[in-house]
This record gives C-alpha cells, structure tokens and sequence, in this order.
C-alpha cells in the first residue's frame, strides 16, 4: 500500500485535554470536515515544522 513502509502512522501517543480544548478540536475538525486525531496529528506536524525551521534558521542569523 505505501511506497516507503515508514510513512505507516502506526505509533501511538497519548493527548490529555481539558473540556475546552476538546470541544474546540471537535469544533474545528467537524468544520474541516476530518477526524479529530487527523485534525492534530496535522497541526502537531505543521508546528513541528516550524519548530525544525527556527531551529535551523538560528546558526545562520549569525
């Protein structure tokens, strides 16, 4: 099914949130159309991204 066996999401991890936050990914991903851990595992990776691109971009502001 995958090209590349190591794009399988198959490890799991555990998110603990308040009534809140919940209702605000149940919120957005009915809006979005999309399952909720979709929905986070997107934006966990697009701010993991950005993460990765401070981090990068700091040895060269020097």
């Amino acid at each position: 099914m995958y090209a590349d066996p190591k794009h399988i999401k198959d490890r799991e991890i555990k998110l603990r949130v308040d009534d809140a936050t919940y209702k605000l990914i149940e919120s957005l991903a009915e809006f979005n159309r999309t399952q909720k851990a979709v929905l986070v595992r997107e934006l966990v990776e697009a701010q993991l991204a950005l993460f990765s691109d401070e981090n990068s971009n700091e040895g060269q502001a020097a």
